[in-house]
């Protein structure tokens, strides 16, 4: 029953009149426990202004509970569920509830919410520990996702990651093997494309009057005007406000670049 409402409303030639018995055919196979049928239902029902959200949430959380459903599956409707609970869609605001569906869409696979939970990590009293938050940063960079292997570097660099070989978090005072590490963690993010990497890495090797102060205490990084132009030229070029200021400063005083005042004008 629900496969065929989802072909005819993927078919492009249906009528409108296919189209309504369609969703009433896919609405009953959500009520009969078709998992794919209660995703495209509770979907349809949050991105439509006047839906029934709270049926939604219904429909998903069955999803969740559900033995039939794939870990994708489960993923995607926990991350609906984080959502609905963060914003007070179809169910009342729940910070604590909304935590409780964020991990279990990282647990069930969902990169986004292991970047999003291990982004935590760079806050003082975060909402998790700073070991759990860590944990996930490192599941979601080694799942590829490249501002999290910056932030992973950043920690590693700035002594708040632990050991790497070991795992454990620390306060300060990273060992030469982390801040290698950490650096090689950030390029590898930079040329991933990480906009959050490129100018972190301009940070850490620029002097503190052009980084402004954007590095927490000291830098263990050398000084190296050229390579920190270098990555503020990159995160410039895709639009990052604070980037194109740095390079406007490096361009005006010939920090690390050949100086061209009328070139800084242009970026400022």
């Amino acid at each position: 029953m629900g496969a065929q409402a989802r072909r005819v409303l993927g078919d492009p030639a249906a009528t409108d009149a296919m189209r309504e018995d369609a969703r009433a055919l896919l609405a009953r196979a959500a009520d009969g426990g078709d998992v794919l049928s209660m995703l495209i239902v509770a979907d349809g029902l949050l991105r439509t202004g006047g839906g029934d959200p709270a049926r939604a949430v219904a429909l998903l959380e069955r999803v969740v509970a559900t033995g039939d459903a794939t870990p994708l599956n489960h993923e995607w409707a926990a991350t609906r569920l984080m959502e609905c609970c963060r914003d007070g869609v179809g169910v009342p605001a729940d910070a604590a509830r909304a935590m409780h569906w964020r991990r279990e869409a990282a647990r069930l696979g969902g990169v986004g919410a292991m970047a999003s939970l291990g982004a935590t990590c760079m806050d003082e009293g975060g909402p998790i520990p700073r070991d759990e938050a860590l944990d996930w940063l490192r599941r979601a960079a080694d799942a590829g996702d490249a501002d999290s292997m910056a932030r992973l570097g950043l920690c590693r660099v700035m002594g708040l990651a632990g050991d790497a070989s070991q795992g454990n978090a620390s306060q300060g005072n990273a060992s030469q093997d982390n801040v290698s590490q950490g650096e090689t963690l950030l390029r590898t993010a930079a040329d991933a494309g990480s906009v959050l990497a490129m100018v972190t890495l301009g940070d850490l090797y620029a002097s503190k009057d052009v980084a402004l102060g954007a590095v927490r205490g000291e830098s263990p990084l050398a000084v190296d005007m050229a390579q920190a132009d270098r990555y503020y030229a990159m995160a410039a070029d895709r639009g990052n406000v604070g980037a194109m200021v740095r390079h406007a400063r490096c361009l005006r005083d010939g920090a690390g670049v050949a100086r061209d005042p009328a070139a800084a004008l242009g970026w400022y």
